[in-house]
């Protein structure tokens, strides 16, 4: 009965240890690829950057031009990708129309030591506060300030 008790506490043991390593494939920092969804838009909300699919499937954008052209009840394909636990929509197409509507995004090259994790980490912090305050022009001055230079 002790070989049990012990055995069982091992598993316990490795499970803790191996459970948190597994849930950072997909968390924030990782090079996980993009997912591809397809549905139907049930909800639109502009001013918080926010869409839902039918399927209750929340995405955020970070920047709500990218909302301007869809309506509720518009069949799309969304390519996202998750950062700290949110779902941030990288491209949205209407599969009435065709039109694909994409976060504007420039180029910008890191500072020496910064790691491709760390890099996208800042992208994404600079587009939340600036996505926050509704003021995109304060997404090139965030970038900046930490450091990066826009590639021209």
């Amino acid at each position: 009965m002790k070989h049990v008790a012990s055995f069982g506490m091992g598993i316990v043991f490795a499970l803790v240890l191996v459970g948190p390593l597994s849930t950072r494939a997909g968390g924030p920092g990782s090079d996980a690829p993009p997912t591809t969804v397809e549905g139907t838009l049930r909800v639109i909300n502009s001013k918080q950057g926010l869409i839902q699919l039918s399927d209750g499937l929340e995405l955020r954008v970070n920047d709500p031009r990218q909302l301007e052209e869809l309506k509720v009840g518009d069949p799309v394909r969304i390519v996202y990708e998750q950062h700290n636990g949110r779902n941030v929509a990288l491209t949205v197409t209407s599969k009435t129309t065709g039109a694909t509507t994409a976060r504007p995004e420039v180029e910008w090259i890191a500072p020496d030591g910064v790691t491709e994790a760390r890099s996208k980490q800042d992208r994404y912090e600079c587009l939340k506060e600036a996505t926050s305050l509704h003021q995109q022009d304060l997404y090139p001055a965030c970038m900046e300030a930490r450091g990066y230079r826009q590639k021209r």
